[in-house]
């Protein structure tokens, strides 16, 4: 989905991570990958999403995102004795003029060395 707008939401408002965003979502500009395995909250806290209520893709929505309408963009996760950060947005060099993102992406980059403590437990 090159170039789509879409309208993110904040999943865990209360993740220091998320902190920047204070609860609120907004609207950004990018190349959103699609995953294809289902149930990723099962095993992943997420952070972000498409908000597939408020964003209308251009570009063809995969069938298993169709069913679930689930577009995790962000989230954290355990890994033995490490830490897990991931983030599927800054695609598009804009995105990193986005303050919040890039503090977002901070929080992320200090929740995976460890320095800063977060709920990685799904939700």
């Amino acid at each position: 989905m090159p170039n789509d707008s879409f309208t993110v939401k904040v999943d865990d408002p209360k993740s220091p991570l998320n902190k920047v965003f204070k609860g609120r979502g907004f609207e950004i500009t990018e190349e959103v990958f699609q995953f294809q395995e289902p149930g990723l909250r099962q095993r992943l806290r997420v952070l972000l999403s498409i908000d597939m209520a408020k964003s209308k893709p251009a570009r063809p929505v995969l069938p298993i995102r169709q069913k679930d309408q689930d577009f995790p963009m962000s989230w954290i996760r355990a890994e033995g004795q490490g830490r897990v950060y991931y983030s599927a947005l800054g695609h598009n060099p804009h995105l990193f003029w986005n303050a919040a993102l890039l503090e977002h992406f901070l929080a992320g980059l200090q929740y995976a060395l460890g320095d800063l403590k977060a709920d990685a437990r799904p939700r």
